[in-house]
This record gives structure tokens, sequence and C-alpha cells, in this order.
């Protein structure tokens, strides 16, 4: 591979010498901007005095890309500028301060499209576990389509081409990101079998390169003192946006501990904190753990250090150094150091020691948490949604999931049309004339872009790439007089005339037919809950499937449903009385029901 050189010059003589010509004035603007979001980044290096700059990253991607390109170009959906620019800034938006309305700008709104799926969804300060976000970023990626996967690619076989300057340890991980999670990409979308066995070969080449270096090379020794732990910190997070899994891999190299992991503090009772781990959630079992720890930096020792939770991590023998830190407005981490006690920590690494490492890295990451959060705050604004801060920050929504979750409003309202104007058209069908069913009540709402985090987070707490299995953002209710209307509705809905419509019930969503009117749920709810599968059509996505809610009662469960969710619904106590009432309550309106069904059939 050709040298690459560092100035702006040097780096577009180096692009016009891969395509064999001059370049065009978009991909000149876009290497600019890659230059000026990229400026004082460094690449990770093996040692110290030898550091590059980070724009060579994706230069070379570029190149890559140009020389890949003829392989791949009946299969992309992009000419080769548009991936070409895509190269250059794939890397800008998870590792710089552009943003992406300035990344449209200068190279189009098709760039930055596919950028916004090459940029991984952030841990955040809460944490996501590492196949989690994987997960997310792999299916973003494939979603994006051929373009965003072959780009992906070349920034994998550009990470592999260097291993006698990478860091053993971030080679390897180089090496088994590209089997474990991109190898995959091209059997979800296929790049033609050419370009798979160019990449089946670097990375096999790559793979054997990794066995080499783990053989014969030693990781750097740990500091000597607190003033080369800094450093090494400044070194190892070269300019670039920090997550929690970062931070627990500095504290491994600077302190060279046996195992380093962050926890969040979800509640307190006396000398036990009650943690739930943040920076790796996949490696450990169970949501929330006790540890017998205070609220100052301590080491744990024999029988305290056996009690906390890392058993599947760490021997009993282990001295464990605790470090409490803030890391934002209400939210409390505790940082742990795990020691094997036949190796002793660092003579110079004291508990105040530990604590200036901790905070000086918590720093750097509360930064880059501010600018993730300005970064939605921005698209939202763009869009004209409202979003929270806290929510969208503890959910680590990125914007390019805030553009899909405004298309899938879109497509959420439409299905509640088709439903409105099929329940309109029952209305007016002769079987409804009776001015008793004319007076059904509809309503409908989307729920808000706060309402689905919020649900994401703390009751389904899943990822926010998961908002389309979502069964209730789109939602219609039919408020009736009377049992007989509710039934007739019910019926009319799974009839094959709403079929036609594109409206059936949701064959993917396990009881997606709900029958609370004959047997009332415990606390005393009676309706009818209906999962339709509506299809919806826009311009720009073609045709899609969207689940849409839909609610039938009576005015008396109504009345109900109203008075429950006020008072018990939203109360933060259990009051008996409160469920008995609401019980009694709940029998007294079915008796008026009754009655209300009698009345009805003796005006027919």
């Amino acid at each position: 591979m050709a040298t690459v050189k560092h100035t702006y010059t040097e780096l577009l003589q180096t692009l016009e010498s891969a395509s064999g010509k001059t370049a065009s004035d978009r991909v000149k603007a876009t290497l600019r901007l890659a230059c000026d979001g990229h400026r004082g980044q460094l690449r990770d290096a093996r040692t110290p005095n030898v550091r590059i700059p980070f724009i060579v990253h994706p230069v070379g991607v570029a190149v890559l890309a140009m020389k890949y390109f003829p392989m791949v170009e009946q299969i992309l959906t992009h000419d080769l500028e548009t991936v070409v620019c895509v190269a250059l800034t794939h890397d800008l938006l998870e590792d710089s301060q552009i943003n992406q309305a300035m990344l449209e700008e200068i190279a189009g709104a098709d760039v930055r499209n596919v950028v916004e799926a090459l940029t991984k969804p952030p841990a955040g300060v809460v944490g996501k576990g590492k196949d989690s976000r994987n997960t997310d970023f792999t299916d973003q990626i494939v979603i994006a389509g051929p373009t965003a996967v072959f780009v992906k690619m070349c920034d994998s076989m550009h990470n592999m081409s260097r291993p006698n300057m990478t860091p053993q340890r971030l080679y390897r991980k180089v090496v088994d990101k590209a089997q474990l999670l991109y190898l995959p990409l091209l059997a979800r979308c296929s790049l033609g079998n050419e370009f798979e066995q160019v990449y089946r070969s670097i990375l096999s080449k790559a793979q054997i390169d990794a066995l080499e270096e783990e053989r014969f090379t030693r990781d750097k020794p740990t500091p000597q003192n607190l003033g080369q732990a800094i450093s090494e910190c400044v070194t190892a997070s070269s300019g670039k946006v920090l997550e929690l899994h970062d931070i627990t891999v500095i504290l491994n190299r600077v302190f060279g501990t046996l195992h380093s992991s962050i926890w969040r503090v979800v509640g307190k009772n006396a000398n036990t904190l009650h943690l739930v781990s943040a920076s790796d959630a996949d490696s450990f079992e169970g949501d929330v753990f006790n540890a017998p720890i205070n609220d100052c930096p301590e080491i744990l020792k024999g029988q305290s250090a056996s009690k906390f939770p890392l058993t599947s991590k760490v021997r009993r023998s282990a001295t464990i150094y605790t470090v409490p830190v803030q890391m934002g407005p209400g939210r409390t981490f505790v940082a742990v150091l795990v020691f094997d006690e036949s190796v002793n920590a660092p003579d110079w690494l004291t508990l105040d020691a530990a604590s200036i490492v901790v905070q000086f890295l918590a720093h750097r990451l509360i930064i880059s948490e501010a600018d993730r959060r300005a970064r939605v705050t921005t698209e939202a604004a763009r869009l004209g949604i409202q979003v929270d801060a806290e929510l969208a920050s503890e959910s680590g929504i990125t914007p390019l999931d805030l553009l899909r979750l405004d298309r899938w409003q879109t497509r959420c309202r439409q299905a509640i049309a088709t439903v409105e104007n099929l329940l309109r058209f029952y209305l007016l069908s002769d079987q409804s004339r009776d001015q008793l069913r004319r007076t059904i009540r509809i309503e409908s709402r989307v729920k808000t872009v706060n309402s689905i985090l919020d649900k994401l987070i703390h009751r389904v707490k899943e990822s926010t790439s998961r908002f389309e299995e979502m069964e209730d953002i789109a939602g219609v209710r039919a408020v009736c007089p009377t049992i007989s209307s509710v039934r007739g509705i019910q019926s009319f809905l799974q009839s094959q005339r709403a079929i036609a419509a594109g409206c059936q019930l949701h064959p993917g969503i396990e009881r997606s037919e709900r029958d609370w009117v004959g047997v009332a749920t415990s606390d005393g709810y009676r309706a009818v809950h209906l999962i339709f599968q509506v299809d919806t059509y826009l311009e720009d996505g073609g045709s899609h499937p969207v689940p849409c809610e839909v609610q039938l009662r009576t005015v008396f469960q109504d009345i109900w449903a109203t008075i429950a969710h006020n008072t018990a619904y939203q109360s933060s106590t259990s009051d008996s009385s409160l469920k008995h009432n609401l019980k009694e309550m709940g029998v007294k309106l079915q008796q008026c029901e009754e009655i209300a069904e009698r009345i009805a059939n003796d005006s027919k």
C-alpha cells in the first residue's frame, strides 16, 4: 500500500494518484471537512514516538474503495464520487465535532445518510452491552444498503493493514471484529464473490499476523508514577470520543489489572450499594447486584472482596479497588479495579491516585456525552421533534434513529387513518344506522418520541432500534354506548372488507386479540384490544406493514379506565382500599352497562 502523507495537499495527491484523475470539487471539499474534523486526533500506535494523524485512516479507506469499486459497481446504489466522500467522512459523526448539517452541506444528503448508518450507536453513560450494541450497528449498516456495507468492509480491511504499528491488543480486537461482525455482513448483503474472496484473503492474513504478534510481542510496561499514568490516558484516548468500555480498556492497560469494570449505583442501603453493570452488561448474569462498599474509595480484600459480584471474572484471592465517580447529574458510578494478589498493584497506586485517573477519564466521557446530546437535539430541531435530553441520553438514541423514528411515526399516522376510515365506513353502513350506535366516539394518537424512549428504556429494556416492533405506537380507540356495538365493530374489523383494505390481525404478535369484556383483568379493567397489521405506503419507502392497537370500550368501561389511570396508575403507592373501591366501581358500572344494553334492545 502506498505511503500516505499528512497535509491536505499531500492527502489530496494520494487520492488523485489512486484514482488517476483530478479530484472533483465535491471530493476536495469533503476531504477538507474530514481534515478539519479529525484535526489533532491520532491513530493508536505501538510506540509513543510514532504518532500518525487519524486522517490517514479515512483517506486509506477511500483509496481501498477506489481500488475495489469496479468489483462492486453494479451492486452499489451510489457512484464512485459518493462512495469516496462516504469513506472520507465515515468516522466524522462518531469521532469529531462535525454534525449532520455540516456534513450534508458539504458532501450531500446521500453521503450524510450512509455515514449516519456507519456511526456506531453510543453506549452513553448508562452503558449498553457489547453484543446488543454490535447487533444494532450491523443491523443499521445492512438497512442502509450495499454502499454502507462496502465502505465498512474497506474500513475493516484498512484497520487490518498495519499489524506492526497497531498495539497488539487493539489489532486482535480489529481481527476478531472482522471475523465475528463484518464478514457475516457479506452474507446479509452480498457484494459479489470476487470482493468476498478479497476480504477473506485479507482477513486470513491478518489472523496469522495477530497470532504472530501475540507470540512475539510483549505489552507495554505499566506506568511508574501518576504522571505517566495520566500521560498514558491522554495517549490512549488519542483525542477521540470515549465510551464506557473504552475506559475499562484504558484502565486495564494503565494499571495492569486482572479486570476493570464500571457499575452504576441504582440504590443504597446502609453500607451496601445496589449496582448494575454499566460498562459490559453482557458479561454479567442478572440485572442488579449488592456490593459491600461505601461512598468513598476503598480497598476490598479477603471475605469482602469475595462478596463482590465478579465471581465469573476474578479469583477469591483478588484485591479490589472501588472508586466512586460522578458521570452526569444524578448518575453515580463505581469504577472497579481488580488485582490478582499474586501480582501486586503498582507501588504508586493509592486510592487517591486511582480516583484521579478514573475521574480524568470520566470527564472525557462527560464531554463526549454532552456532544452527543447536542447532535441529537440539533437533529430533533431539524425534524421538528421534541425530545427530552435526559431520555435521549439514557437511551443512547442517535440522529439516525431519530430520522428512522420520524419516518416510522409517519407510517403510523397512515395506519391510523386506514383504521379510522374503516370505522367511519362502518358507522355509515346499513348495519349501524340506529341513533345509539351513531354516538360512538373515535379517538387516536401516535406515541410521542419521549413516550417511546421511556418505554424502551424502563419497560421493554430494548435497543432504540427496536421501536418498529412496539405494538402500540399507533393507537385507535372507539368508545361505544353498549357491548353489542363493541362486538359489532370487533366483528367488522376482522371481516374480509377490512382485510381487503390492508388491515388484519397481526400474524406475528402472540394474542393479537385480547378480550377482557367478559372477564376483567385482576385490577378490574374491561375492554377489547386488537393488534392489527396495517399496510402503509410512502413514496420514498414503498409498502410496509405497521402494528396498530385498536381499543374498544363501552362508555362505562371508559369511565372506569379514566378514573383508574388518574388515581391508581399514576400513584406511586399501593393502596388496598383504592384497589377495592376501583373493583367495586367496576362492578356497579358493569351493572349500568347491562341496563344500557336492555334500553338499546327495547328501543329497536
